[in-house]
């Protein structure tokens, strides 16, 4: 029988392991106790879990309470806590926290619990916690050291909890403001039900028109006022009585929680009924913050990030991928991956985020992926200057070979290739179109190997000064002329396609190129005689050496004819134009950033922006390029330095040429054809015609005598009577003469020239079998 002891509380804590370890089954040393007569031991009691994870004590306390007639009694206690209260005072420990011999408290949640130890020999396995300290800060200084970001981190705390502090406040401050006001306009609302006061005023509206029904309701309004003012003191009478003799018992009748409850109701009504609406002024409208936008410093993860935040301002799904800085300092190539059609619009919203200099985004489409787009960011505009044109010697050039005229937007030099290469340029005035003219025409006329003709009804002086160095020059309206220049070049690529077959124009061996620059195309487009021969050297000209460069101010249907000549030539320039004509681009380019309406026009001191252009069809991308600078005393110069040295057509295309003028044609029909063209052009008339009297006037300053009525007589005979007779005209309404159409006159002039070769080859065959 083991020895049953007085234990203390304290020491019955103990004995259970909290601060001593023990063996199973051991005899607890003698105690005191607070309840007297309480013994206990230390025996081995298996216990079952009370909560799911909780493990089984080895070990309870074993309590006999003597009892007055059966002697001491065994009480057990779980856990081995000394009596019920205490094990329920500790149930706020977690369940399975409870003092083991394999756990061990690491740190125990009551200051009283004294730390526990395991019984050697055991494993020992942590105890879950179910609540965690709060983390520490991190200290302000380590090693002597300032902790930088800790620092910041407080200070953004204290602001943000001051913003809080002062957002609330301001909040409660405006909803109690409400309330009170809202009282007002409660009562502000009972006085208008049961006063009206309102209605007097239509009373008296209503007297002017029907007295009778006034009066009517003028009483009426009498006798609401009465009642409504009789009811509001029986109310009053009412409540006062109610609240004097029940009032008491209604508020001892009514629960607490019934006051906060109405007034959570009738506060909230009272702020509604006395809230303020203002309209916003343009004063106290917060703007947005400013985006800092880009500068020339900024690093390529700064440009990433701002591309971002960017992109999420204007609400695009874009995605950057790489940022390149230039090393020539200009801005950065950035290469993003775009889920949604950039537009116009949204490029310049994008260019003012950025705040960029005015068209310094240009966004490009890559092949290699359908959302790849490749954007330049111009920061640095290194075209400010222009540059001077190099010195070009007389026949140091090729054609055949790119030459730079222009320097790009990062500095570098733009190389075109000129030879079989149709170019359009569009520029208005002052915007550099004519320097740009002036720079192509010096390197055509300084190779060896093209010959060059020019063309310009408006009789300018920038085709005109280069005159000494081209085969052939026609300026002013003079119809025929330019006709017979653009003829010759139908020719040259007719007779140079039939002798070529399969194979292309090769300057090196098969003979100078040439070449036709045209300016003020829209003059020529408008003759449709001219605009069908331009149409056709832009058609079939590259592959037998014939290119044309046609210069123009404006890229728009009414100027340039048809959409034939911008879709058939190689290389486009655009320079500077008016808003309204660059609306006529391609939607597209725009959309890349091809924005030739923001270069300034330059003034008598100023040289702005003239020159800039974007080139298309040189790169794959639209390159931002000036021109480099000629003045027309430079050209003149240039152009007597080389006229003595300028290269001939081969022989072969010079008879051609001659027999397709003159030989087996008489020289009647040849002028009557030009009469017909001068006339017509002259008129603007869509289907080339004359009439006869307008031919006769023509020929007569030509020194042809030749009448109204003999004109079909003479022109008969000299086309062997394939012009048989005139035909009606239809030159306005109500003028009908006789006249003739240019396309007869062309059919008979072929057929006698084809007569003719017939004639030439049987005479040459006859010799030879001779």
């Amino acid at each position: 029988m083991e020895e049953n002891v007085v234990v203390s509380f304290e020491q019955a804590r103990q004995a259970r392991g909290h601060g001593q370890p023990y063996a199973e089954g051991a005899t607890a040393p003698a105690m005191t106790t607070d309840q007297p007569g309480l013994v206990g031991q230390v025996a081995d009691y298996p216990q079952q879990p009370e909560h799911p994870g909780q493990v089984p004590h080895t070990s309870a306390y074993n309590w006999q309470q003597p009892g007055p007639e059966t002697g001491p009694q065994q009480v057990h206690q779980p856990y081995g806590y000394p009596n019920q209260a205490y094990y329920q005072q500790e149930q706020q420990y977690p369940p399975y926290g409870y003092p083991h011999p394999g756990y061990v408290h690491a740190q125990s949640e009551r200051l009283d619990r004294p730390e526990e130890t395991p019984i050697p020999g055991m494993e020992v396995v942590p105890a879950p916690r179910r609540f965690q300290r709060p983390r520490r800060r991190a200290p302000l200084a380590v090693n002597g050291q300032i902790n930088g970001a800790e620092l910041v981190r407080r200070a953004d705390r204290r602001e943000a909890r001051r913003r809080q502090a002062r957002t609330a406040g301001g909040w409660l401050r405006v909803r109690l403001w409400w309330t009170v006001r809202g009282l007002g306009a409660t009562v502000r609302a009972v006085y208008r039900i049961v006063w009206q006061p309102d209605m007097p005023e239509l009373i008296r509206g209503m007297k002017e028109t029907d007295p009778a029904k006034a009066r009517a309701a003028r009483k009426e309004l009498r006798r609401e006022r009465a009642r409504a003012v009789a009811g509001l003191c029986l109310v009053g009478a009412a409540s006062y009585g109610a609240v004097e003799f029940w009032g008491d018992d209604l508020v001892e009748a009514l629960p607490w929680w019934s006051y906060p409850a109405a007034a959570a109701v009738v506060v909230p009504l009272l702020a509604i009924a006395g809230r303020v609406e203002q309209e916003e002024t343009e004063e106290e409208v917060q703007t947005a913050e400013m985006p800092a936008g880009l500068e020339l410093s900024s690093s390529d993860s700064g440009v990433k990030a701002t591309l971002k935040e960017a992109f999420a301002d204007l609400k695009l799904r874009a995605k950057v991928h790489d940022v390149q800085r230039d090393p020539a300092g200009w801005g950065w190539t950035v290469v993003v991956a775009v889920l949604e059609k950039i537009t116009e619009g949204k490029l310049e919203d994008l260019e003012r985020f950025l705040n960029t200099p005015v068209g310094g985004l240009v966004l490009s489409p890559e092949n290699r992926a359908a959302r790849v787009r490749t954007l330049r960011i111009v920061m640095a505009d290194l075209l400010a200057t222009p540059s001077a044109a190099p010195r070009r010697p007389p026949l140091s050039l090729s054609v055949r070979q790119p030459v730079e005229l222009a320097t790009r937007f990062d500095g570098g030099r733009l190389a075109l290739a000129l030879f079989a290469r149709h170019i359009l340029l569009i520029g208005r005035t002052r915007s550099g179109k004519s320097n740009a003219l002036h720079d192509i025409l010096d390197a055509l006329t300084a190779a060896g190997d093209v010959v060059v003709d020019g063309l310009d009804l408006s009789a300018g002086p920038d085709v005109r000064t280069w005159e000494p160095v081209l085969r052939k020059y026609v300026g002013g309206q003079d119809y025929v002329a330019a006709e017979r220049l653009l003829t010759d070049a139908k020719t040259l690529i007719e007779d140079r396609t039939a002798q070529l077959g399969a194979r292309d124009w090769n300057p090196e061996t098969d003979g100078p190129a040439h070449a036709v620059v045209i300016d003020e195309y829209g003059l020529v487009a408008a003759i449709p005689r001219l605009r069908l021969l331009v149409e056709y050297v832009v058609t079939y000209g590259a592959k037998a050496g014939v290119f044309a460069i046609l210069a123009n101010q404006r890229k728009v249907k009414e100027m340039m004819g048809s959409a034939l000549i911008g879709s058939q030539v190689h290389i486009k320039i655009y320079l500077g134009m008016s808003d309204e004509d660059a609306e006529a681009l391609p939607k597209s380019l725009r959309e890349q950033g091809v924005r030739p309406q923001h270069f300034r026009q330059a003034a008598d001191n100023d040289p702005g922006d003239a020159g800039k252009a974007f080139v298309l069809g040189v790169e794959p991308l639209p390159v931002l390029v000036r021109f480099d600078r000629t003045t027309r005393e430079e050209a003149a110069q240039r152009a007597a330095e080389r006229a003595a040295t300028r290269p001939q057509l081969r022989e072969r295309d010079q008879q051609i040429l001659r027999r397709n003028e003159t030989e087996g044609v008489p020289a009647l029909l040849l002028a009557t054809r030009e009469a017909v063209l001068s006339a017509s052009s002259a008129a603007g008339r869509e289907q080339a015609r004359a009439s006869g009297e307008e031919i006769v006037r023509y020929l007569g300053e030509r020194g042809h005598a030749v009448d109204k009525n003999g004109l079909t007589r003479a022109l008969r005979e000299a086309s062997g009577g394939l012009i048989a007779k005139s035909r009606d005209t239809n030159l306005a309404p109500g003028s009908n003469p006789k006249g003739f159409y240019l396309e007869d006159l062309d059919n008979a002039i072929r057929a006698l020239q084809e007569r003719a070769r017939q004639q030439a080859e049987a005479q040459t065959t006859g010799g030879v079998h001779a």
